[in-house]
C-alpha cells in the first residue's frame, strides 16, 4: 500500500501568511512579524506550493486573499493558537523547573493543623512542582535557621512583653495575627468540679507547658502552680491532661474536638487580666523575594486575617 506524501510547510510560513492576509500587504506584513519583505514573500510564495494553491493575488498596491485562501487562514490561525498557547505553557515550565523545588518551613506548635492543610493545598495548585516541609521549632531554632538559610521561612511567637514586632539584624518579617488560647484541664480532672476558679487552685494542681517555651522565659510571666511539667508537644500535654489531673495553656483550634466530645473542660478564668492570645510573627530573610516565597507570604497573612 502507498504512503501519501503529508503536507510540507513550516510555522515561519504559516507566520507570514497570517500577518500579509491581516494587514493586506507584503510590507506592513513583514513590520507585523519583524521580517524584510523579501523573506515573507518567500515564505508565502513557499508555502503556496507546499500546498498547492493559490492562496494571495494582488488587487493595485494591495493584496487579497482568495476563497481557498480565507479557509486555509481560518486553518492557519487555529494552528498558531495552539503553537502559542503551547509555547507558554514551556514558558511556565521552566519557570517552575527553575526555582526551588523544596521549601523548609519552620513554625510554633500552636500553628492551626488547617492552616498549614491550606498552605499545603495553596501551593499545590498554583505551583504543583513545589513542596513544603514544615519543621516545629523553638523562637530562637526558627531565626537562626533563618539566618543561616536552613528555612526559608519562620512563624514564632512575639514575645509577651513586645509591643511591636522588629525584626532581627538582617532578617525581614511583619506580624501576622494572634491565635487564641485558653486553660484546659480534662474531664476527670478535680478542677472540673469547681464552679468558680481561683489561684490557689492553679497553684496547687500541676501546670504542664512546652520546654521551649520556658527556655525561654516566657512562662514565668504566666506560671500560677508551684508545680508545673515541661513537655515537647502540645499532644504530650493533653494526653496526661487527659490522664486525670492538671492543666495547661492549649490552642483552642486544637482543643475544639475534645471538648466538644467532652473529653476537654475550658475552664472559667475572667479573674485573669492577662491576654490568651499567642501573638505569631512572619520571619525570612530580606533578600528571599521569590515568587513562592512572596505567595506563602500572603498566603499566612491571609489565613491570620480571616482567623480559624
Amino acid at each position: 500500500m502507498r504512503k501519501e506524501k503529508g503536507l510540507s510547510f513550516t510555522l515561519e510560513q504559516l507566520k507570514a501568511f497570517i500577518a500579509v492576509a491581516e494587514t493586506k500587504s507584503y510590507s506592513s506584513g513583514a513590520r507585523k512579524i519583524n521580517r524584510d519583505r523579501t523573506t515573507v514573500r518567500e515564505h508565502i510564495d513557499n508555502l503556496q506550493i507546499a500546498l498547492n494553491a493559490e492562496l494571495i493575488i494582488r488587487n493595485g498596491h494591495n493584496v487579497m486573499l482568495t476563497d481557498l485562501g480565507r479557509q486555509y487562514l481560518r486553518g492557519a490561525s487555529s494552528i498558531m493558537f495552539s503553537v502559542y498557547k503551547f509555547e507558554d505553557f514551556i514558558s511556565n515550565l521552566n519557570k517552575f523547573e527553575s526555582q526551588k523545588s523544596e521549601y523548609k518551613i519552620s513554625i510554633s506548635q500552636c500553628v492551626p493543623n488547617n492552616y498549614i492543610v491550606h498552605v499545603n493545598k495553596e501551593i499545590g495548585d498554583k505551583f504543583p512542582n513545589c513542596n513544603i516541609k514544615w519543621v516545629n521549632k523553638n523562637n530562637y531554632e526558627a531565626r537562626e535557621g533563618v539566618k543561616k538559610g536552613i528555612y526559608d521561612l519562620a512563624i514564632s511567637r512575639m514575645v509577651v512583653d513586645q509591643v511591636r514586632y522588629i525584626p532581627p539584624s538582617g532578617l525581614d518579617g511583619c506580624y501576622l495575627g494572634s491565635i487564641a488560647m485558653n486553660i484546659y484541664t480534662g474531664s476527670n480532672s478535680p478542677l472540673n468540679k469547681k464552679k468558680r476558679m481561683s489561684f490557689p487552685d492553679f497553684i496547687n494542681d500541676t501546670m504542664y507547658t512546652l520546654s521551649d517555651r520556658f527556655d525561654e522565659g516566657e512562662v514565668e510571666k504566666c506560671i500560677y502552680s508551684l508545680r508545673h511539667i515541661q513537655l515537647v508537644s502540645y499532644e504530650q500535654i493533653i494526653t496526661s491532661i487527659l490522664a486525670g489531673e492538671g492543666w495547661a495553656f492549649l490552642p483552642e483550634a486544637l482543643c475544639h474536638s475534645l471538648v466538644q466530645n467532652g473529653q476537654l473542660i475550658k475552664l472559667k478564668t475572667t479573674f485573669m487580666n492577662t491576654s490568651m492570645n499567642i501573638n505569631h510573627v512572619l520571619v525570612k530573610k530580606a533578600a528571599n523575594t521569590d515568587t513562592i516565597t512572596n505567595f506563602l507570604i500572603d498566603t499566612f497573612k491571609g489565613l491570620y486575617q480571616h482567623k480559624q
